[in-house]
């Protein structure tokens, strides 16, 4: 991923920076073998290892054996960062999964560790894995309710729908696409994946790749805006 600018990385002198806090487990980790869970740590380990390389100032840590946080500087990335990880690990094996519960808030004083940091992002991302479900990605933010709010309630409803449905094959295929913030046309994502043209074009139509590209987009806009 693309290293964000410094005027990213640095917060205002002026107020408080805004941060993302990712709080995730793997889904069903009881029910893996021990083969399945190395597997799936490995995955989690090098997908988490992407994520920071798109900001230096991005960390994580394993909470317990089957849990991490993340904490996201550049937090317009937030969404991106979510769907990476997820596809990632269902594109090792289709049941592989994590539940991610997102939280963006403004954070005065941030520790130099994750694990020994505090805040309402921290706090809101927690809350929010511990009232899951059914769903596997949630967010919330420290603003009042309104329409904007709500609009991010259902851009991420309709994109947990999207990602859990999707088949390894299609994960495999979306992976280079969130891990970029380039383009990749189908034709080098093809050569890239040592597969065809028209696997490539039959996955991402049904992944509803267009639909899912789109809601990152304005999520980044509505962060940045």
């Amino acid at each position: 991923m693309a290293q964000s600018s410094a005027s990213t990385q640095q917060g205002s002198t002026q107020s408080p920076m805004s941060i993302a806090v990712i709080t995730g487990d793997i889904v069903d980790s009881t029910k893996l073998s021990r083969e399945e869970f190395d597997m799936i740590m490995y995955g989690l380990q090098s997908a988490l290892a992407t994520i920071k390389s798109g900001n230096d100032q991005n960390d994580f840590y394993n909470k317990r054996g089957d849990a991490f946080q993340v904490i996201i500087h550049d937090y317009h990335n937030a969404l991106r960062y979510a769907l990476y990880l997820r596809t990632y690990l269902k594109s090792i094996k289709k049941h592989f999964d994590c539940r991610l519960s997102i939280a963006i808030a403004r954070e005065p004083n941030l520790r130099f560790h994750v694990e020994s940091s505090m805040g309402e992002a921290f706090t809101l991302s927690g809350r929010g894995i511990e009232s899951m479900n059914d769903e596997r990605l949630l967010i919330q933010t420290d603003q009042a309710a309104n329409i904007a709010n709500r609009s991010l309630e259902l851009i991420v409803k309709f994109i947990d729908k999207q990602i859990t449905g999707l088949t390894s094959r299609q994960c495999e295929v979306l992976v280079p696409l969130l891990a970029s913030q380039a383009k990749i046309q189908q034709k080098e994502l093809a050569k890239m994946l040592n597969i065809t043209e028209g696997t490539i074009s039959s996955s991402l139509k049904r992944s509803e790749w267009g639909l899912i590209a789109e809601s990152i987009e304005l999520f980044e806009q509505m962060m940045q805006g």
